[in-house]
């Protein structure tokens, strides 16, 4: 009988945290040597993947492939399947970070997954959990490239049309390892997860439903959630934080879609983490997306032919300035997530505009921060990673709106829109907000601006939204 706390001590000082209990000891040599030996004589051989030669070391393997070692020595901890089940909830705990927080991506961490899941498959049930692994994995494969052709022999076409997808059979990948990694990847991900491919021609799409903040809300948010008193300006339409329809009613209305809207201002990604707020004051409670998602799964089902839209994380960083675009990712992901096990086929997510380009932001110390500036770019290559993650067992896109705002920006009269409303960016309704400190203001010429008020694009910039939206609706079908 082997030391089962040596599973523990061996996993945990891999993570390089105290997850349990008391200081982190330092590894039991034998113990791992054993550990390693049993995988080696006893599964190695059902995980011909995954190879590991006689002269690898556990403290070389712990240092160089830390996360295929922890698969490694988790799968030989069979002895406890109590400590196993721990230890294998604190292995996808920290895959989640390296991978959806940090945008991690390595080959070790593509093999360390294929190691558990071929494990699990026969010896546990991963339910829910199964598919997120899968999701981490298809990610893996697509940031490292392992499903395309080596970039060097890709140049050899010189964008001669076809030349590459012509080839592409006959290019090698970049090492032995990454070539061996991608086709045992396949062998893996086809006995993990037999999906069934459902038949989507003659799908149409029929219903749009939405999990937002003020940028969605369309008066069923704020308005509802602060009792009828947010935001109440004349100037507003329909108490949509604008002068005009939004987005996803023009998307609804030019597509004949029934639009679910759950959007609400001043939402983040998820209360517990961030807390949302809206209000003059941004002091009054509203259902976060997460809330948002719970709240449609409760009392409704995804249908065939629904699109999803969770747009959400400006909140988050305008709230908490040191939240990070890897954290709001992985909560994001959260909610993806569950909508995909709910049965949601087609999921859209969005980025935003630069933060510190609000009226309300401009030149504002508070955001003059590294976290700030970096915020958007962190963002939205995890909505990418995402979307990539998902795109094998469901239609996915990613809809640049920072890209709309940043070209809107750039060339303002092509638009329609002033250049003196553009640098500094200029609200035409002012004094609404507490924080702005000056009285109320309409402008009589809102379709010249970019913003609304302070946070919020006029009618004019929603349409061109919604012409993103529909765009990526079209890719969707």
């Amino acid at each position: 009988m082997h030391d089962v706390s040596g599973c523990i001590r061996i996993v945990m000082h891999n993570l390089e945290e105290a997850i349990v209990g008391g200081a982190i000891q330092k590894d039991d040599t034998y113990e791992a040597e054993q550990r390693l030996e049993i995988y080696r004589q006893e599964m190695m051989p059902l995980f011909p993947f995954v190879w590991i030669s006689q002269d690898e070391s556990p403290e070389r393997l712990s240092r160089e492939r830390p996360m295929l070692y922890m698969a490694m020595i988790i799968v030989t901890c069979q002895d406890n399947i109590e400590v196993q089940q721990k230890l294998s909830q604190h292995y996808r705990e920290e895959l989640g970070r390296r991978i959806w927080t940090h945008t991690e991506k390595s080959i070790q961490l593509l093999q360390g997954i294929m190691v558990y899941l071929a494990w699990n498959q026969t010896h546990s049930v991963l339910g829910d959990q199964l598919s997120s692994l899968i999701h981490m994995a298809m990610s893996l494969v697509t940031e490292l490239g392992l499903d395309k052709e080596h970039s060097s022999e890709a140049k050899l076409s010189h964008g001669v049309p076809g030349e590459a997808s012509k080839n592409r059979q006959h290019q090698p990948f970049r090492t032995n390892d990454e070539r061996s990694t991608w086709v045992n990847w396949l062998c893996v991900s086809s006995l993990a997860y037999a999906l069934p491919v459902a038949d989507r021609s003659g799908v149409k799409f029929s219903r749009l439903i939405v999990f937002g903040d003020s940028f969605s809300d369309n008066g069923n948010g704020s308005w509802v959630a602060s009792k009828g008193s947010w935001p109440a300006d004349p100037a507003y339409y329909d108490h949509s934080f604008s002068n005009g329809p939004k987005w996803n009613d023009v998307v609804a209305k030019d597509l004949d879609l029934k639009l679910i809207n759950l959007a609400a201002g001043g939402a983040t990604a998820n209360n517990d983490f961030v807390a949302g707020g809206t209000g003059a004051d941004s002091t009054i409670t509203v259902p976060s997306a997460a809330d948002q998602v719970s709240s449609f799964l409760t009392w409704d089902k995804p249908q065939l032919g629904d699109i999803f839209v969770h747009w959400i994380g400006a909140n988050d960083i305008l709230f908490n300035t040191s939240i990070t675009g890897g954290q709001v990712t992985s909560l994001v992901n959260e909610n993806v997530n569950r909508l995909y096990q709910a049965g949601a086929k087609n999921i859209i997510l969005a980025n935003y505009l630069k933060i510190t380009t609000f009226p309300a932001t401009y030149n504002s110390s508070d955001y003059n921060v590294p976290s700030v500036e970096v915020y958007n770019t962190d963002l939205t290559q995890g909505l990418k990673n995402i979307a990539a993650a998902y795109s094998a067992y469901a239609e996915t896109a990613v809809v640049d709106v920072g890209g709309l705002f940043q070209s809107i920006n750039s060339n303002p009269e092509a638009y329609g829109i002033k250049k003196e409303y553009v640098n500094p960016p200029t609200a035409c309704l002012t004094g609404v907000y507490t924080s702005e400190g000056v009285p109320r203001h309409l402008c009589s010429d809102p379709e010249k601006h970019i913003f609304f008020d302070s946070y919020h694009p006029v009618k004019e910039v929603h349409a061109l939204i919604a012409g993103l939206f529909e765009r990526a609706i079209h890719d969707l079908a």
